[in-house]
């Protein structure tokens, strides 16, 4: 596989702060990229502004709705991922994130079902290591930061 690029997806949090986490992608079609879009839109309460490729490519994907007070950029869920070829563990946070879809009694997404096995599966789909190599998406963790 051959690097291509970061596929940034914009997020609009509470009080209109941003962050724009960014994912490597290899060939991956429009079709892989919004369901990528579409599986992030369904774990985080942020409001999903853009999504782009870093030669400039706009996905027209996104919404100028304002988001709820709960999408916090200090509530994310940590994405750990890891390189298919050399094993390497990554890791991307993705800002506001809706803490009521985390299994009962645990910090984790359900990767086997619902919004997190649409999560894993557009997230194997699409994104690429920084090697460029496919990845594996081990677990998404709820984590919160005091930093509105």
């Amino acid at each position: 596989m051959a690097y291509n690029g970061v596929y940034n997806v914009a997020f609009i949090c509470h009080k209109l702060k941003k962050s724009t986490p960014g994912f490597g992608w290899d060939d991956a079609s429009d079709v892989e990229l919004t369901a990528l879009f579409a599986a992030l839109n369904g774990i985080s309460l942020a409001t999903l502004e853009k999504a782009f490729i870093t030669e400039v490519i706009p996905k027209d994907v996104g919404s100028t709705a304002t988001p709820p007070t709960t999408a916090s950029r200090g509530k994310k869920y940590v994405l750990k991922y890891r390189d298919v070829v050399t094993l390497t563990p990554h890791q991307i946070e993705v800002p506001g994130a809706d803490d009521t879809l985390l299994t009962t009694g645990s910090d984790s997404l359900d990767l086997a079902a619902g919004p997190g096995l649409a999560l894993k599966t557009a997230f194997e789909a699409a994104v690429v290591s920084p090697a460029g190599n496919a990845v594996t998406l081990q677990e998404v963790e709820f984590d919160t930061r005091n930093i509105e």
